[in-house]
């Protein structure tokens, strides 16, 4: 699940608060709480005490805490039980597990979606 794309993971910490928009080129690992947008051409884990508000884009994810905002997910998106989605989803794999919460609209398609290069 943890596939790192060039480089190591960002962790964002239980603990911390980050405001403003973050671009990332491998994975990020969300713990605590980020106010803004996230962009990473890897994969985003949110664990169960991470909270997102803000617009995401990234190669694939894996959501056990809460998000407010839309995901844009290039290959696979997994919704673990007790996660919490409140916006629209994109994506081209989906995985709800029994308990998870999505509030928004869905949209899944064959081909991948692009994700911007980290920094642009």
């Amino acid at each position: 699940m943890n596939k790192k794309i060039g480089g190591s993971m960002t962790i964002i910490g239980n603990g911390t608060t980050v405001v403003g928009d973050l671009h990332v080129e491998a994975g990020i690992r969300v713990e605590g709480i980020v106010k803004g947008s996230i962009n990473s051409s890897g994969e985003l884990v949110v664990t169960n005490s991470g909270i997102i508000e803000g617009e995401i884009k990234a190669g694939s994810a894996v959501i056990a805490g809460k998000i407010k905002g839309n995901l844009t997910i290039r290959d696979k998106t997994v919704l673990e039980p007790g996660s919490s989605l409140s916006g629209d989803l994109r994506t081209k794999n989906l995985v709800i597990t029994e308990g998870a919460f999505l509030h928004g609209n869905c949209a899944m398609d064959e081909q991948p979606h692009e994700t911007a290069p980290a920094g642009s």
